[in-house]
């Protein structure tokens, strides 16, 4: 399992995909490995911060991830 450097669980899943999970990490098995590689290593290449979902803070991005 691979496990992002740079994104949390939560900014990559809904809320209903996130709360079904009582060991958040495992979230990152729905994922494929090298998807989750290219997006740390976008991440790291832009040295910004990216924004995939925001529900987590109250924003309106729910499923850009998933």
């Amino acid at each position: 399992m691979y496990k992002c450097k740079y994104f949390e669980p939560h900014e990559l899943v809904d809320s209903t995909v996130y709360n079904s999970y009582s060991d958040k990490n495992m979230i990152y098995n729905l994922f494929d490995e090298n998807a989750l590689r290219i997006l740390d290593m976008i991440r790291e290449w832009s040295g910004v911060g990216l924004t995939v979902n925001n529900w987590h803070w109250g924003g309106r991005r729910l499923k850009s991830g998933f």
